[in-house]
């Protein structure tokens, strides 16, 4: 039929628009790898952060014990070189200096004291006294050792880091210690107290060697006990970090499945609020707009009962779809009623009355919609619809025309299926008019009906009147 197919081209472009709003299936967004989730990137963030604020502070902590333990030290060396400095006899060691030998009694009794500061303090390597110092040569000479190598008057070469502590002892008579240097023989702590005579003259000076592999032990177990923190740190950050992760994801997660459902139309499952903060907000939010969704869904397919798809949508997107009022506008209108239906009314079962006129009411009203018109009222078994608005449409003519006589081929279909049942059958009249009407919304504020009045509705029934069953009669202005 022709002059039928504009209409259900122009109606099904809107069906497809509805479905697409409301009814097609939305394609669930992949789900994202592992690294990509937001539960993994905010545990890692808050491990890698807490990784490096200890890291950091152990740092801080390892450069500040560096030179402490240093110090102490340092300290404790000048302690053990002050003591051994006073037991030494200076006379006994003048004589030792006079005869450079290992073999007098007096070398003897200071390497004896010497010994015994040795041993009372529990220093491994030997202590000795030097005397001859010349910072221009960078050498100094051997004089007493506790034990061990050293004759009296041996030269000892002197690394740079030992000349300006060493000059002190000497020249200023003051007790001191080197900082940390190496030599041929491994890394070393020095302290150097000032061997005084009878008138305080500094001929000597005792110097105090600690080997410090212990010292460095000591820093190794600073920079262990740094990195057990940090790797404690960080599985406790980890866990922490999971656990604020769920916390602040999961919700997240809801929400984001609960969009998924709703952009594929499922709008039955409201979500849980389990909190007061911006994520609790955020769910009461989502639930009141799924509401504001189901609502208008339920508006719609509830205004899909008596009006098309076309006015349905009007009235729901147009911010004046639901204002009182109307305009003039060109429309056909059709009415239809049966014959002989009054009768078998008034004798036939109830049950039976209502499912063929539901039956009979539900056929048309899918042809009226698919040709794009507008029902208007079902008056007992008669329909009112009329076509060109709340859409424009500059074939509305021909669109019920159309609608028209496929409605009668739709009505033989039917017959045949009420025969089948032993149904009585029905026949139709149809009446099309066209001219100017004043179209919109109708009513009151709490109840309003979009409809169509005017003269060329009460022309419409009159040319519906003179109809007989399986007529389609045209008014001169619709022809």
């Amino acid at each position: 039929m022709t002059r039928g197919d504009p209409g259900r081209s122009h109606v099904g472009s809107a069906d497809a628009v509805t479905l697409g709003r409301r009814g097609a299936v939305t394609a669930e967004p992949a789900r994202p790898r592992f690294r990509q989730r937001l539960g993994v990137r905010v545990a890692a963030a808050f491990v890698a952060v807490t990784l490096v604020g200890i890291g950091l502070v152990g740092l801080v902590i390892y450069e500040l014990a560096k030179p402490a333990l240093e110090e102490i030290l340092g300290t404790l060396l000048l302690n053990i070189a002050r003591t051994g400095a006073l037991l030494i006899d200076p006379a006994l060691h003048v004589q030792v200096e006079t005869t450079l030998t290992q073999d007098s009694d007096a070398y003897r009794r200071v390497r004896a004291a010497l010994a015994a500061v040795q041993d009372a303090n529990g220093v491994e390597t030997p202590i000795y006294t030097l005397t001859g110092f010349d910072a221009a040569g960078r050498l100094a000479h051997f004089m007493v050792t506790s034990r061990g190598p050293g004759l009296p008057g041996e030269p000892y070469p002197l690394v740079e880091a030992l000349l300006e502590p060493l000059d002190q002892a000497f020249r200023d008579g003051v007790a001191t210690h080197t900082r940390i240097y190496r030599n041929q023989s491994g890394t070393w702590l020095t302290a150097f107290a000032p061997v005084r005579d009878p008138r305080g003259r500094v001929f000597a000076v005792l110097d105090v060697d600690y080997r410090v592999d212990v010292y460095l032990a000591r820093l190794a177990g600073v920079r262990h006990v740094v990195l057990g923190a940090s790797l404690l740190g960080g599985a406790v950050a980890l866990v922490t970090g999971i656990v604020l992760a769920r916390r602040v994801t999961g919700p997240v997660s809801v929400l984001t499945r609960g969009v998924i459902r709703v952009a594929g139309g499922d709008l039955s499952q409201a979500l849980p609020v389990r909190s007061a903060d911006e994520v609790g907000q955020l769910t009461r939010a989502f639930n009141a707009m799924q509401e504001g969704l189901r609502q208008r869904d339920f508006i719609r397919d509830t205004f899909g009962r008596y009006v098309s798809p076309e006015v349905a949508q009007t009235l729901l997107e147009s911010p004046e779809g639901l204002r009182l009022g109307g305009e003039k506008r060109e429309v056909t209108v059709l009415m239809s009623d049966l014959r002989g239906y009054t009768r078998f009314v008034e004798e036939g079962d109830p049950a039976v009355v209502v499912e063929v006129l539901n039956q009979y009411l539900g056929g048309m009203t899918d042809i009226i919609v698919e040709h794009g018109g507008t029902i208007n009222e079902f008056v007992g078994d008669g329909i009112v619809a009329f076509f060109g608005a709340p859409l424009r449409a500059d074939d509305h003519a021909e669109r019920a025309a159309a609608c028209a006589l496929a409605m009668q081929v739709t009505l033989v279909e039917l017959n045949g299926a009420l025969a089948a049942r032993n149904r009585p059958r029905l026949e139709m009249g149809i009446g099309l008019n066209t001219g100017d009407a004043i179209v919109g919304n109708v009513g009151s504020e709490k109840r309003a009906k979009y409809t169509a009045v005017g003269t060329a509705i009460k022309l419409a029934a009159r040319v519906e009147g003179c109809t007989v069953g399986g007529q389609v009669v045209l008014s001169p202005f619709t022809y």
